[in-house]
């Protein structure tokens, strides 16, 4: 009970700072709120007939009802498994397809210039486990 209460408070603490005190955001914050306004913009002028998810099981879902319309078994590609959530997901729920999943699961080979992710960042430390194939 005590938790919700302070995520409670984290959240409207953190939506008085964005309403009401902006210039108090830093650099990283500033450029993510423009960035999010630019491609609020995008979408609302060039995706009017896009769909929309807000968590991912429902895209996920969405994309599961997909194939199953197509109708005709094929080949599933992941690139990036990372940890293998998706790939695991969608191969429980989809036995009739081939998943092929590719990464090197040693993570990043440089650092990305400008963000927090540097070099070796999602380095997994081993392959991860796949649902076998049935």
């Amino acid at each position: 009970m005590l938790a919700k209460i302070k995520r409670a408070i984290k959240r409207n603490v953190e939506y008085f700072l964005e309403e009401f005190l902006p210039h108090r955001r830093t650099v990283p914050e500033r450029l993510y709120a423009e960035a999010l306004d630019d491609s609020a913009d995008f979408a609302t002028s060039h995706m009017q007939q896009a769909s929309m998810f807000f968590k991912t099981p429902k895209l996920w879902n969405w994309l599961i009802g997909k194939i199953n319309e197509n109708k005709e078994n094929g080949l599933c590609f992941e690139f990036g498994v990372f940890k293998g959530w998706s790939i695991n997901y969608f191969s429980k729920r989809l036995p009739s397809e081939k998943f092929y999943g590719f990464d090197s699961f040693i993570g990043l080979q440089e650092d990305w210039t400008g963000w927090a992710h540097g070099k070796g960042s999602f380095d997994v430390g081993v392959i991860c486990q796949v649902s076998p194939i049935m």
